[in-house]
Formats: structure tokens, sequence, C-alpha cells
């Protein structure tokens, strides 16, 4: 597919204040898709902007998103079949802001992202749109019930290097990703 848009904005650096200030000028809409949790201060303005009306929806992978997400705007984990929802977007109004950044707030990479707007938009809308209908994903075991899950794993089929992987991130992290329990549970 070919579309044509028009660039406005070109960031090499964190782009924090580049979110806080479209979501706040923000009128219609807000609609965000993200690899990973918005930030705390990103989860915020997004809730202000819908006390303001606007019309806020967020997705996110439901592999790399632990919390449970009750922000007082539409928000929900999806499944993506074979993998992770790896989008990164944000639909403000007419323009959108997409490129390599995540939206948690947290990151060492040196990134890029854009801000576009014209033809270009229409199609970030429907691509949000579809996430937005993709099956949310399931509840997440966490703590004691996530380590347990994977030790009945090693207890029905012997330690392995990959049970010994998953126990590691499990036990660090407090939960285990809707795909490494299918992996898991799959395990031979």
């Amino acid at each position: 597919m070919k579309t044509t848009g028009e660039v406005l904005e070109v960031h090499f650096e964190a782009i924090g204040s580049v979110t806080v200030d479209l979501i706040a000028k923000a009128k219609t809409r807000v609609l965000v898709a993200s690899y990973t949790q918005p930030s705390p201060s990103l989860s915020a303005r997004l809730a202000d902007a819908a006390k303001r009306g606007v019309d806020v929806e967020v997705v996110i992978s439901g592999t790399t998103c632990a919390q449970d997400l009750s922000v007082g705007f539409p928000c929900v984990r999806v499944d993506v079949d074979g993998g992770t929802m790896h989008s990164k977007f944000m639909v403000v109004d007419d323009k959108v802001l997409t490129g390599s950044v995540n939206f948690s707030g947290q990151s060492a990479s040196k990134n890029v992202a854009v801000v576009l707007r014209g033809a270009v938009v229409k199609h970030f809308v429907a691509e949000h749109g579809k996430l937005m209908k993709l099956k949310p994903s399931g509840d997440l075991l966490r703590g004691d019930a996530a380590v347990a899950f994977v030790e009945a794993a090693a207890k029905r089929v012997g330690w392995d290097r990959f049970l010994t992987l998953v126990a590691r991130r499990v036990r660090s992290r407090g939960w285990i990703t809707p795909r490494e329990k299918r992996a898991v549970e799959n395990h031979r």
C-alpha cells in the first residue's frame, strides 16, 4: 500500500515532551498502539484528555504488559497470532506520531520519531481499529502462581534449559507472559 503524508517533525531524542504537548492539544481523539505500557505520566495525560471529552483508546501487546489497566479510558491488552503486537504509534486528531520509540518512558537506545499528517493518518486509524478488535489477552499469572506453573511443568518433563530460563524470567519480573505460558504448556 502506498500513501502520502507530510512530515511535520522529526525527533532523535526522548519524545516525552512531544507526546505531552500533542495530548494536551488534542481536541477529538488520541489513539495509541504500544508495544509497552505507557508510562504513568503519559497514562495520566491520557486520562486528563479523556476527562476533557477527548476519545482516548489504547491497545497494548499482551506479551509485554503485566498491569491491570483500569485507567479511565479504554485500554486493552491483545494477543497477536504468532507473536507480539509491536506497533508504536499515536494518532492525535489529524496527526500521527510514530517511529522506533516506546511510550514506556524508559529507553536506553537511540530512537527516532516522526509526526505526520495527511492521507497517511486514515491508515493508522484503520490499523488501530483492527488492533482494538483482536482477542484480548488472558489474565496473567503472577508471583507464586507463575512460579508454581513453571515448576509444575518441570516436575512433569524435568528441568531443562528452556524451563530454567522461563523460571528465571518469571522470578525476576514476577509474572509470565501469555506467550511463555503457551510455550510451557506445550513443552514436552
